[in-house]
């Protein structure tokens, strides 16, 4: 299923309205691993796989890629918590272009 539209905005628009909510439960829950997953797939059928916003969305880290020994758990939090804040910053870019281009 394809979404276009007012469709395709309704649908991003409801991924960001749940990042508040993510924020409290860190990367290995199983309901942001949900989220993640849904939200990545939602982003494939807007714009098609493998576009840039495809790309942009995959980009962004929640974890670090590698952890160091002296890494925290409010060191991964704050990484966790800054992923989120990238995630609505990219899927808001992306609202704002299909509602620019007439959705």
């Amino acid at each position: 299923m394809v979404r276009k539209g007012q469709e395709a905005i309704a649908a991003l628009q409801g991924a960001i309205g749940q990042l508040d909510t993510l924020g409290s439960i860190g990367a290995d829950d199983p309901i942001f691993k949900r989220w993640y997953r849904d939200t990545a797939g939602l982003v494939d059928e807007v714009f098609g796989y493998g576009s840039r916003h495809t790309r942009a969305f995959a980009e962004v880290d929640f974890t670090y890629s590698v952890e160091r020994p002296d890494t925290t758990s409010m060191g991964s939090l704050n990484r966790f918590l800054w992923g989120l804040k990238d995630a609505r910053a990219a899927l808001e870019a992306m609202v704002k272009e299909l509602q620019e281009s007439g959705g």
